[in-house]
């Protein structure tokens, strides 16, 4: 069985953004127009990874390049935002990274 969480969701992202820090405010909208959806924990914004102790847990980021913009609202659920950008993903970038504690 595998488990996906997640811990965040950025929407809307502008083409000019090349690098971004990860929000820690919790705000359905950012200062720049992004909007953030809710995560796993059914918050908006960003929650950081907190596996139980033991060994490493896995995290998988994850990037799409889109052929437009999509018209979701703040909040909007990981669900929302797979089926809104079925059939307009031009590209994917994936990076994974282990953390324990």
């Amino acid at each position: 069985m595998v488990l996906l969480e997640v811990l965040g969701l950025l929407l809307s992202v502008k083409q000019q953004l090349l690098a971004f820090a990860v929000s820690s405010r919790k705000i359905d909208e950012l200062p720049g127009g992004e909007r953030q959806g809710r995560n796993d924990f059914r918050k908006i914004g960003y929650n950081g990874p907190c596996p139980p102790p033991g060994k490493p847990h896995r995290y998988f980021y994850k990037l799409y390049a889109l052929n437009g913009k999509l018209d979701l609202k703040p909040g909007a659920s990981k669900q929302e935002l797979e089926q809104a950008m079925e059939g307009r993903i031009l590209g994917k970038a994936e990076w994974m990274g282990k953390y324990q504690r």
